[in-house]
């Protein structure tokens, strides 16, 4: 188990500002606890948003290796509460597509696993119950089986070809390589305009309610870059990319952006990496029956 190095501070307070990687023999979770139910409860419901948000950033964010592996994937993010929901909390946890587990149904080995919070609470002067009072979950969902798998196979054959780098280095290279061994293993070319995008889109994006999703890095990242490509292709903006080196003390990277101006025009700031994982990742970030989100993104982008 280990804790992020991000997040340092919890606006509220009622929200640990660590997420913890708990596993198991056969899985992995991001783990988080919830220590009271004091505060505003749109106040803790957003911040836990906001933690969960961050936390798939860092991990789709981190530079793709040829030593990332399907295996290396979470099966979920669990919310740990030390305190009994309040009605509207339980409410507003369902809205999102949080599901309730019943903590009579967890094993002594996952409650064992779960009091690495108790030494989290002393770090942070909390007093808490000597065990975890109720818990909800939210699954990582990757897309139907044989889809995923051609997706996960044109990921790992494009990992060779950018050799290490970083997004932003070498902009649009991420996207090209990816949809080049995605159209020999989907048969599908993704062109670089709006209609690529949304066929792109279409392979890559399943928002199942209730779940989160989470591909490989480079998938996202090919993603983001292929956003950045159709804004410059519209040739009348200058269209620059950051790049996303790993920081040597806090180990992470950040996450993608980029930033564009019109002829004459000041520089405009696009947090992608953040806007992307709101529409595709988290299914609060967006209206499930909303088609085209990526689309609508560039959209946004572009007006």
């Amino acid at each position: 188990m280990t804790a992020k190095k991000e997040n340092k501070n919890s606006p509220t307070g009622a929200v640990h500002p660590a997420v913890l990687q708990v596993s198991g023999e056969q899985t992995r979770r991001w783990t988080v606890a919830i220590w009271s139910m004091e505060p505003e409860i749109s106040a803790v419901l957003r911040e836990i948003q906001e933690l969960v948000e961050g936390t798939l950033i860092a991990h789709l964010s981190y530079p793709p290796s040829e030593k990332e592996r399907v295996a290396e994937s979470f099966d979920s993010f669990d919310l740990v509460f030390f305190e009994e929901p309040q009605q509207n909390m339980i409410g507003a946890l369902t809205k999102d597509g949080w599901q309730t587990v019943e903590m009579s149904s967890l094993t002594d080995d996952e409650l064992d696993r779960l009091t690495v919070f108790q030494n989290e609470a002393r770090k942070t002067d909390q007093v808490i119950p000597d065990a975890p009072v109720a818990m909800w979950r939210m699954p990582v969902d990757r897309g139907a089986k044989e889809l995923r798998q051609r997706i996960d196979n044109a990921a790992e054959r494009t990992l060779p070809k950018i050799k290490g780098q970083v997004w932003g280095e070498q902009p649009g290279w991420f996207s090209k390589a990816f949809c080049e061994e995605l159209r020999q293993v989907v048969q599908v070319n993704i062109t670089p305009d709006a209609k690529g995008l949304a066929a792109l889109e279409d392979i890559v994006v399943d928002r199942l309610e209730g779940h989160l999703q989470v591909h490989q890095s480079i998938v996202f990242q090919a993603v983001c870059d292929f956003i950045g490509v159709l804004l410059q292709t519209q040739g009348h903006v200058e269209v620059q990319w950051g790049t996303c080196p790993v920081d040597e003390n806090s180990g992470l990277a950040p996450a993608p952006v980029m930033r564009m101006r019109r002829p004459g025009g000041t520089w405009k700031v696009l947090p992608v990496g953040r806007d992307v994982v709101r529409r595709i990742s988290v299914p609060w970030g967006a209206p499930p029956e909303k088609n085209r989100l990526l689309v609508a993104l560039l959209e946004e982008y572009s007006g």
